[in-house]
């Protein structure tokens, strides 16, 4: 079925906003809206693929996880530098198939690759996944982090994207959550990184990348602290009522019958 340009933009704001595990009940209103023939059209195809990349989307197969990226996306086809194979994903259930083997890597590459993996499993949560990306102009590091919890009505995703290129790290933390208990609340923070690193041998190379990126999410880390802890006083408070329209605390209605 053809989508005209009014409705694709539609559609496509409706998807690049989705948060991370989410797509599956997005698609289901849209097929309500739109038919399932469209809904499983091309173009919503490469909506998808193209937002699934934005969040470093993750799917499973055979027991391996392969990651989905915007580095590594040519059409619907993935490279993923950790496995050394490109895959193909079918968008509409994150269902991999074509798995071929390709050569790729270099010695700092597959260095960065292992201290980045043993930095995730350190410090953050079973689904966060790595890749380490490198070609003749920079080193590319994506990471991605999310935590689905649809019975308990929330969802949260961290994302980091660095470059590395002539001694200098440049890149960006994205976290992103959102809860729907009894309604539609997203929070969504972005913080943007240059530092410089530097490194006598691919060893400390390596480590140095990594290092940076560790100094940089506990940055973002600490700051979260910070806001969450200060939200009931600088956020919430100013949003209610500290007493009611009566002046008086609920404690005292209570013992004036006023409430019962």
């Amino acid at each position: 079925m053809e989508i005209d340009e009014g409705r694709a933009k539609v559609i496509k704001y409706f998807i690049k906003n989705t948060p991370i595990g989410e797509f599956n009940e997005v698609l289901k209103e849209l097929q309500s809206m739109i038919g399932s023939d469209a809904v499983h059209s091309e173009i919503v195809a490469d909506f998808l693929l193209e937002t699934m990349s934005d969040h470093c989307a993750v799917a499973n197969h055979e027991g391996v996880a392969y990651q989905l990226t915007t580095i590594g996306r040519n059409g619907n086809q993935f490279f993923d530098p950790k496995h050394s194979c490109t895959f193909e994903i079918n968008p509409f259930d994150l269902s991999v198939s074509n798995v071929q083997s390709v050569t790729s890597g270099t010695t700092l590459s597959r260095l960065i690759q292992e201290k980045l993996d043993s930095y995730l499993l350190q410090h953050f949560s079973e689904t966060a996944q790595g890749r380490v990306f490198q070609n003749d102009e920079a080193i590319f590091v994506v990471i991605s982090c999310a935590n689905v919890n649809l019975r308990n009505m929330w969802t949260g995703e961290w994302i980091g994207d660095w470059k590395i290129v002539e001694g200098k790290i440049e890149g960006s933390i994205s976290v992103n959550a959102h809860y729907f208990e009894e309604g539609n609340l997203q929070m969504k923070q972005k913080k943007e990184f240059s530092k410089s690193i530097s490194g006598s041998n691919e060893e400390t190379w390596a480590e140095n990348i990594v290092k940076a990126i560790k100094d940089c999410d506990n940055i973002v880390q600490n700051g979260m602290n910070e806001v969450y802890d200060n939200l009931p006083s600088s956020v919430f408070r100013p949003m209610r009522r500290t007493m009611p329209v009566t002046s008086m605390k609920y404690a005292d209605m209570v013992k004036t019958k006023m409430c019962t």
